[in-house]
């Protein structure tokens, strides 16, 4: 069976990103990957990435792309730009 959309583990999508899981794990903790968008999370399964949505938000494909992270007690995080795709 061959399925035509490929989901990823953590690991898995932080080879595509060529980052460190860990670093995956703090772009989804800081919501740069979105639930039910970038990934999916199913009863007793760790999350599952979609391929196309990772390939999208490399290419700046993705137009809900955060580029400002609220925090607690309305505190915003603020991503830098790295001029290469703009949402304005």
């Amino acid at each position: 069976m061959i399925l035509s959309e490929e989901y990823l583990t953590i690991a898995e999508a932080a080879a595509v990103l060529k980052v460190s899981a860990k670093r995956v794990q703090n772009m989804m903790a800081a919501g740069l990957f979105k639930k039910d968008e970038h990934f999916f999370r199913r009863s007793g399964m760790r999350p599952r990435f979609k391929r196309s949505a990772l390939v999208a938000w490399i290419e700046c494909k993705d137009e809900k792309r955060t580029e400002t992270i609220p925090l607690s007690r309305g505190v915003v995080l603020r991503i830098p730009s790295n001029g290469l795709c703009s949402n304005s």
